[in-house]
């Protein structure tokens, strides 16, 4: 049982938040007190397995917290990775080709981080071409 949690939980630490089909520190900790409410009395978990469970559930409940400030820390950055981008003439590939216009502001949105050009919304990752307002995109 040790063995299987160990790898849960560091499956989580590399997927996302949203995936909640993965064993979180509350599954862990429930799927603990019920092998302790189970247990046979006859042979208990000795000292070093329930040490070693608790040290897990620890480490799990920090690799939980890490991964969600590292997303937050990550989050900012593009958001002011983005923001150096305003006034920047920038050109993107859509469904009509090839547009270009001036960064007006920057916006977080359920896709990500977007650009305010001409009046619409741009995704980051959909720029080709960065410049200097007046400089040839070529």
């Amino acid at each position: 049982m040790v063995a299987n949690v160990g790898s849960a939980s560091s499956t989580q630490s590399n997927s996302s938040q949203s995936d909640r089909s993965i064993l979180d520190k509350d599954a862990f900790l429930k799927l603990f007190l019920t092998q302790l409410q189970n247990q046979d009395p006859t042979q208990p978990l000795n000292d070093r397995e329930m040490i070693a469970q608790m040290a897990q559930f620890s480490t799990l409940e920090q690799l939980t917290n890490l991964n969600r400030l590292e997303e937050q820390m990550l989050n900012r950055q593009s958001l002011a990775n983005a923001a150096m981008l305003i006034g920047k003439q920038v050109s993107w590939m859509d469904n009509d080709g090839t547009q270009d216009g001036v960064v007006a502001f920057v916006k977080r949105t359920e896709d990500g981080v977007c650009l305010g050009v001409n009046g619409r919304l741009v995704k980051l990752d959909d720029l080709i071409n960065v410049a200097q307002p007046g400089e040839s995109n070529g």
